[in-house]
């Protein structure tokens, strides 16, 4: 069974209690498989993840796959593997 870590950062590492996770996951598990197993374990992620009218990504997420953006690979369908790392990342601009 594959273990996957899953990073994330700001609202999403504080509902979870922290930045990362590790799940097992069933062969042939996606990145949509453990994103849902990531909102599964933890309630407060419900509705920050994926757009409920399209089912994909919300607009301001991005998502990697071992530093790959799932964009250049197959997207949430990409497969994953024992020992991949997800990465949520929440784009941050600004400054002065």
């Amino acid at each position: 069974m594959p273990t996957v870590t899953v990073r994330t950062m700001f609202d999403l590492a504080r509902i979870m209690g922290k930045p990362s996770a590790q799940f097992d996951v069933e062969q042939g598990a996606t990145v949509r498989t453990v994103l849902q197993t990531l909102i599964a374990a933890h309630d407060g992620l419900q509705g920050r993840l994926f757009d409920a009218k399209t089912g994909g990504l919300l607009s301001y997420l991005f998502v990697e796959l071992n530093g790959r953006d799932i964009r250049a690979l197959q997207g949430l369908e990409t497969s994953v593997r024992d020992g991949d790392a997800l990465s949520i990342l929440i784009p941050v601009a600004g400054g002065a």
